[in-house]
């Protein structure tokens, strides 16, 4: 295996782990919302990693251009989960 492929697996695992220990401590504090929105921004990320494997290693232009269009949908969920962060861990308006 490729130093990169393991390299984006062991962030996207680290994403993961993020994922489940904010939603874990969702789930004790419900109104805690900023903490599912962590949980919500590690699950992307990780989407987002694979993704960017199936990018790196597609073969065909097609099959690159196929891998980008996914691409954007984790992109936009994890800018989206972001901007909620801040907004409710900030109280913002």
């Amino acid at each position: 295996m490729e130093s990169v492929t393991v390299l984006w697996s062991v962030s996207a695992a680290a994403a993961i782990v993020l994922a489940v220990l904010c939603g874990l401590m969702w789930l004790v504090e419900r109104r805690e919302i900023a903490a599912l929105m962590l949980c919500v921004l590690g699950v992307a990320t990780a989407a987002s990693a694979y993704a960017e494997l199936g990018m790196m290693h597609s073969a065909t232009p097609e099959e690159y251009g196929a891998w980008l269009r996914w691409y954007h949908l984790p992109v936009y969920v994890a800018l989206i989960a972001q901007i909620l962060f801040v907004h409710f861990y900030l109280r913002t308006s």
